[in-house]
This record gives structure tokens, sequence and C-alpha cells, in this order.
């Protein structure tokens, strides 16, 4: 009886919980590539959004520890430090030119930004998402309207982000309105970026997945939800292979290759963050890949390590759990000679990150509401986009394409084996019917000759009627004797 309580009490809640998510709702899909956006000329690299009525198309760059959309202000520039301000705010926000904007005076940010930027006020306006699949067509989009984000007049970095943390506006105003079927989301950030240097685009998928952008079953983890950046990995290993000169399988982890690694190190917890572009690993294995790659300082802001000469190797990072991603050729050295590395000081307490540079080749997943993320290899390049619905609690699938070699094999073979098959059937048919004629021939044939052909080989009129009739005496014929 017992038994039975418990089953009915879980069933009930389970029931009760999967009645609080429509999944019947699509995802919405937000493509990420470089584009040109509003107060600049130069294309730059983000997510398709836009704010204000008409839009003033924003690129703003994804953030996993920020939970609020903001955007630079018209003036931001000229009261930023930011390098190349004009050419990294990924956009700017006029609200006078907007229709429907509306300030608000005392507004209270989720998000502490007084380390992000100094100054700045807030409002409600439309906000557009726009979902672009083909260059030759226009984007379709979605609108929320009185979404309030931040506009930022003065700071250091890019105030251009739309954030995506546990408490994001995005996805909470997206649920409450019935557009999307829980509080997730899939992100892939692609190397698109003019820091990462590469011509893949990303792709993000707001209360869904692109299934066709990954491959294999995800690796599931619980999220630290009292914690700023919730997403915490464990990296276990880090290995360098180059076949072509002696780098070949060599762990930063080794106290054999690197003496003044302590034996006891286990690796370390690491933080996922699209906040910056390269790694930050601790000061030892830093010390450990500058000392394998000959890696140098560099002037670079985001404060990349450079090389000193080519490496024509990659880079792995194991996780606790045996996930895998691999940082290739074209990550690791590049035109430019930074490295995905960030050089790290001996006496520094500031987070390790798995950054943006790891995010290059992993696809990302979360479930805010189930507190579980999951990560999964990518598939960089595809030829098309498979959305899915990512239902609270449930586990991402990958696409599965239909066999196509066998598919088209197997129609060509269908239609190929039905024309032959055909033709063998009339072969067949043409061939008992020849048959046939030929034998109903050549049987009437013999009876005629048995019947009318006479002892000197000429024809004798054959009786009509009875022999015995008079009409037929005059022309009977002289029956023929064979032996039976």
């Amino acid at each position: 009886m017992a038994r039975l309580l418990v089953c009915g009490y879980l069933l009930f809640w389970l029931t009760r919980a999967s009645l609080t998510f429509n999944c019947s709702l699509g995802p919405i899909y937000v493509d990420m590539h470089k584009r040109a956006v509003h107060g600049t000329p130069v294309y730059q690299y983000g997510t398709f959004l836009g704010v204000g009525s008409p839009s003033q198309n924003q690129s703003l760059v994804p953030s996993l520890s920020h939970n609020e959309i903001s955007v630079a202000s018209i003036d931001y520039c000229k009261h930023s430090r930011l390098p190349h301000c004009v050419n990294e705010t990924h956009g700017n926000f006029n609200f006078s030119e907007s229709g429907t904007w509306l300030g608000i005076d005392d507004y209270s940010a989720i998000d502490d930004t007084g380390d992000f930027f100094n100054e700045s006020f807030a409002g409600q306006d439309e906000l557009h998402i726009f979902t672009h699949f083909l260059e030759t067509n226009p984007p379709s989009e979605e609108i929320l309207h009185n979404f309030t984000f931040e506009v930022a007049t003065k700071g250091e970095p890019n105030p251009g982000i739309v954030g995506l943390g546990p408490k994001s506006t995005l996805l909470q105003q997206l649920y409450d309105n019935n557009r999307i079927a829980g509080r997730t989301y899939s992100i892939y950030t692609a190397s698109g970026s003019e820091r990462a240097g590469g011509v893949v685009n990303g792709s993000l998928t707001l209360g869904g997945y692109d299934s066709n952008r990954f491959t294999g079953i995800p690796y599931s983890y619980r999220m630290d939800t009292f914690n700023a950046s919730p997403l915490s990995v464990k990296v276990s290993d880090i290995v360098l292979e180059d076949p072509s000169n002696s780098h070949r399988n060599i762990s930063l982890f080794s106290a054999s290759e690197f003496p003044e690694l302590k034996d006891d190190f286990q690796g370390f917890e690491a933080e996922i963050t699209t906040d910056q572009y390269p790694l930050s690993l601790p000061y030892e294995i830093t010390q450990n890949y500058i000392s394998a790659l000959s890696a140098v300082p560099s002037d670079n802001p985001d404060g990349s390590l450079s090389l000193s000469k080519p490496y024509n190797g990659s880079m792995t990072i194991v996780l606790s759990n045996g996930f895998r991603a691999t940082l290739p050729r074209e990550v690791m050295y590049n035109v430019s000679g930074l490295s995905p590395v960030a050089d790290r000081n001996e006496s520094s307490t500031t987070p390790n990150y798995l950054s943006l540079a790891w995010l290059s080749q992993v696809y990302l997943m979360l479930d805010y509401d189930s507190s579980v993320f999951y990560l999964a290899q990518v598939v960089p390049l595809v030829k098309y986009a498979v959305p899915k619905t990512f239902c609270p609690g449930t586990v991402p699938q990958h696409y599965i394409p239909p066999r196509k070699g066998f598919a088209a094999r197997g129609l060509i073979g269908a239609v190929l084996g039905g024309f032959i098959g055909g033709i063998a059937l009339l072969c067949l048919v043409w061939v008992l019917f020849t048959n046939w004629r030929k034998g109903r021939v050549g049987a009437m044939s013999e009876r005629q000759r048995l019947m009318g052909l006479g002892c000197r080989g000429e024809w004798i009129e054959i009786p009509e009627t009875n022999s015995n009739s008079p009409q037929s005496r005059k022309g009977k014929a002289r029956s023929l004797d064979w032996p039976e």
C-alpha cells in the first residue's frame, strides 16, 4: 500500500510538472554572423536582434553570466576607453528615433553593472528577434513589446550583450508570453568573430536546439545556481598533439614532462564563459603551455599569449566525465600569431575559464528549469538547420538524417527493377502467347492434313454434313487408315 501511495505521489507531481510546459511550442532560431548594425558602417559579429520601432539592428554578444540586454547609446564611444570603440559596440541605440520608447526613471537592474559600464539609463521598447536562414530571403521576426533593457552611456568594455544567465529577462519574457516551451536554449558561438579569425557562423536557439549542429550523446552536468556563472566543470587533462614534430601527445598535466608540476595535481575546476575569448588556465598549467609552445605575452587587450614560432598541432581538453573538445590548428595558431590561452599571474585569484575559444568547438545546451546543462561534439559546417523544441527535463537528441545513399539507390533500384521486370513480364507473355499460337496453328494444320490430304497429296472436298446424306455421296472422302 505504501508503495502505491509513493508511486501515486510521484506520478501526480510528474504530471503536474509536465503540464506547466507547453512542449508543442517551436523554438526561435537566431543566427550569428557579421552584419550591418545601427550607428556604424562596420559589420560586426553577434546575434541578430533589434530594438525600437522601427528596428535599430544590433549584433549582440551572448553572455552566460549576465541576465539583461544592454546596448550602447549613440554617445557611448565619446565617453569610453574601449579600443576601436565604434567597431566594437555591436551597434548603438538612439531612443529619439523610436516611436515606442518609454523611459524608466527608477529601474533596479538585476545584474550588478557597476564594473561593466559606469553610467546607463533604462527603458522599455520593442525587441525584435530575427530568424534569417538564407541570405537571399528576408528574415522573419518575433517581436516582444514593452521589453526592458539598459542603454550604456559610459564605460570601458563592450556593452552590446544579450543576457542569457539563470535569470535571463529574455528567456523569462518569451516563456511568460507563451513563445517558448521553457527557459531553455542552445548556443554555438562558432569562429566568425574578429578575434577568432574564422569563417564559420554560429546560432542561438531559444527554447530549443539545432539537432543538426551536434553529434553523439550529450554529456550532462548539474548547474551551480548559487554562482554568478553557474556552468562549472572539472578539467582532467590537456593534451598537445602535433604529429609533424616532437609535440606528440604531450600532456600539460604530466609531471615527467614538466618536473615543476606537483605530483598530486589532479586537474582543476573551470567555469564556462562567453565573456572572453582566450582560456584562463591555472598558473602552473599556463607555464607548461608557455614552455611547450614557446609562448610569450602579447599586447592584445584580452591578454592572449602569442606564439613565437608556428604550431601546426591541436590541443585537446578532457573533462572528468570523458568529454573531449579539440582546438584545431587554425585556432591554436593563425595569421594573428595569437594563441587561445591567456597569460596568468602567479598571484591571480580569478576563476579558471573555458571561454569562447573552447566553445568554438562545443555545442552547449542549457535547461534552467531543471538546473542541467549539456555539452556535445559540435558539427561546425552544416547545410541546413534542424531546430527542435528543448522541453525542460528532456535530453536533446541529435539529428539522424535519412540514409541518403541507400534511399537514392533504393529508389533508383525500384524504378529500374520495375522497368526491367515489366519488360521481362511482357517478354514472358509474348513467348507464352507465341508458343500457344504456334501450338494451335500446328494442331490445326495436323488436323487438316489428317482429314483432308489425299494419298497423292491432292485436296479433296470435305463434307460439311453427315456422310450418309444424299448430298455427300459424290464428295465423300476416302478414309485413311493409320496405325493406332
